[in-house]
């Protein structure tokens, strides 16, 4: 048996024992072909779901925020619940009317903030996504992250 053989042997073993889940493979596709390697990566400084002392005097009720930074370029993300889905609440800093886009597993939304740097998309599946803020500067992407 050569390697290739028994590279498909095991792979059968694998996937009838133990198979990936349902949306592992798209959202790996995603993020591969989604990726822009010149965006500058905004590395997420705070999440609200990581402060448990914050979620002990909120509740379970309070929006989710995160904070990512690069560089100059803040963006601040606040996640509701709602009956159809999440809604996100971004504002980029500095402030300014910049396009975004949200990449997600099931594809990518683009959406505009106003002056003053605000966006707000609703709707949104639950699943991992990130965004891409387009700046005169240079692209800045967010880490994924889950909503």
């Amino acid at each position: 048996m050569n390697d290739n053989e028994l590279l498909a042997v095991v792979g059968r073993h694998f996937s009838a024992d133990d198979p990936l889940p349902p949306k592992l493979a798209t959202t790996a596709r995603a993020a591969i072909e989604t990726r822009r390697l010149d965006a500058q990566l905004a590395a997420l400084l705070s999440d609200s779901l990581d402060d448990a002392n914050l979620a002990s005097v909120r509740g379970s009720s309070a929006p989710r925020m995160l904070g990512f930074q690069t560089g100059d370029c803040t963006v601040d993300v606040e996640v509701s619940p709602e009956k159809d889905g999440y809604r996100l609440l971004i504002q980029v800093l500095p402030a300014g009317s910049y396009s975004l886009a949200l990449d997600r597993a099931e594809g990518t939304a683009e959406l505009t903030t106003d002056e003053h740097g605000m966006a707000r998309f609703s709707g949104l599946p639950a699943g991992p996504l990130r965004i891409l803020v387009q700046q005169a500067t240079g692209d800045v992407r967010t880490e994924w992250f889950t909503v």
